[in-house]
């Protein structure tokens, strides 16, 4: 049998699976089987073997809790047991894009360990078209006056604190918002305190805590609207989606 394993696509943390293609130029192939080292063994990945299809691919499931790393495996292919090829694969699975998010047109940060899974960072480089972006080492990207290119691919090489490993995110497109749909409202309140919320149009929010649970609904109308703030202290963070799908993002701190 002559087989070579071609390139993957690029694989984020939050895909269900991905795919292993195959070129067979020589032979016939009855069997396969992946054979993953401990190390992804440790991490969810799942032995398997079964019978060659005719697409020539081979779909591997990604588990739900995997952390972004790199890993490995041997694929082996068979002929009935008389001839045996073994082809060595190393890949990497990368943060998905939703670690990153996405404020209004100027503005985009890496979500911290309450939003992105649990992961604490410790240094961050930023890349648009994979290109790093100098001076952007810190977990946002801001300038005042200078939209974001909305156009542009934007990823960020993370650093994780526990075991000190850098590995890129997978690409993340920002969205233009209408700034003409934006509502305000106090961002230092107290606890119970009703507080009123300006809305250009009307919108649906929701209020979470930093456990990420939804402790308030809210319907906006377009202009002034009363809302009143949780009971317990602490830093939340709300989220308004307007009719049009623009999603606006508020921190709130409620103090007693």
């Amino acid at each position: 049998m002559l087989i070579e394993l071609n390139e993957l696509a690029e694989i984020c943390g939050d895909d269900p699976n991905f795919t292993i293609p195959y070129t067979l130029s020589q032979g016939k192939i009855s069997d396969i089987q992946l054979q993953f080292n401990q190390f992804s063994l440790n991490a969810g990945f799942e032995n398997f073997a079964g019978e060659a299809n005719s697409v020539n691919e081979i779909i591997v499931t990604i588990p739900d809790s995997v952390r972004p790393d790199t890993y490995a495996v041997d694929v082996i292919f068979s002929n009935h047991g008389c001839e045996t090829v073994t082809l060595p694969l190393e890949f990497m699975v990368l943060y998905p894009s939703s670690v990153i998010g996405q404020r209004w047109n100027d503005f985009l940060s890496v979500k911290n360990e309450h939003y992105n899974g649990g992961y604490i960072f410790t240094d961050y480089q930023w890349y648009l078209n994979d290109k790093p972006i100098e001076g952007y080492k810190a977990t946002q990207i801001y300038e005042y006056g200078k939209e974001l290119d909305f156009e542009g691919e934007y990823r960020v090489l993370l650093t994780r604190e526990d075991d000190g490993k850098s590995i890129m995110s997978c690409a993340f497109i920002p969205i233009k918002y209408n700034e003409d749909e934006y509502t305000e409202l106090s961002t230092l309140v107290y606890s119970n305190q009703i507080v009123v919320a300006n809305a250009s149009h009307a919108a649906k929010a929701k209020m979470y805590n930093v456990s990420g649970i939804c402790v308030g609904d809210y319907e906006f109308e377009a202009g002034y609207n009363d809302i009143k703030m949780p009971s317990e202290t602490g830093v939340y963070t709300m989220q308004i989606v307007y009719d049009t799908e623009q999603v606006q993002i508020i921190r709130i701190v409620v103090r007693q």
